[in-house]
């Protein structure tokens, strides 16, 4: 690409963690998804059950920086919200596997893991610092200058 056009899309040019972890495991997939920005033909049901217990540990720790307590309750109404409304909204067909086989399999499956993280999470000598803190870094060469991409993404927690 000519220098001149990079000048004018450097501002737009940035690097998250999941596509550098795309393209390390898998290049072709990173060419499609990010270069190419072709449609995916499926997601799997686990982008969605991931996405939806960040939710509800956000949820947790947001309310323990402002010096409250989630209810377990909470939690799981919080996951099983974000859930739905991401199947529901997924333009694409859901893939579930033969451990978690349909929408009420994935339920379960969560809260029963948020159920073992509340019986277990002890945050006794720690504060909530931040949760979800936004993260951007400029990106430097191996001689030390400073490039124009930046890596962008967020801190799921910081404990003190």
């Amino acid at each position: 690409m000519p220098k001149d056009k990079f000048k004018d899309i450097q501002n737009d040019l940035h690097i998250s963690h999941s596509q550098i972890f795309t393209y390390q495991n898998c290049s072709l997939k990173y060419f499609y998804q990010y270069v190419s920005k072709e449609p995916a033909e499926s997601e799997s049901i686990n982008l969605f059950f991931g996405s939806a217990i960040h939710s509800a540990l956000e949820l947790y720790y947001q309310a323990c920086k402002n010096g409250n307590t989630e209810s377990l309750n909470s939690m799981v109404e919080c996951f099983e919200n974000s859930l739905i409304l991401d199947i529901e909204s997924a333009d694409v067909p859901i893939l579930y596997s033969k451990a978690i086989a349909d929408k009420d399999a994935v339920i379960e499956k969560g809260k029963s893991m948020l159920e073992a993280f509340y019986s277990s999470v002890d945050l006794t000598g720690f504060e909530v610092v931040a949760a979800e803190m936004p993260l951007s870094a400029t990106l430097y060469t191996d001689e030390g200058e400073p490039t124009d991409f930046k890596l962008v993404g967020s801190i799921d927690l910081i404990l003190k």
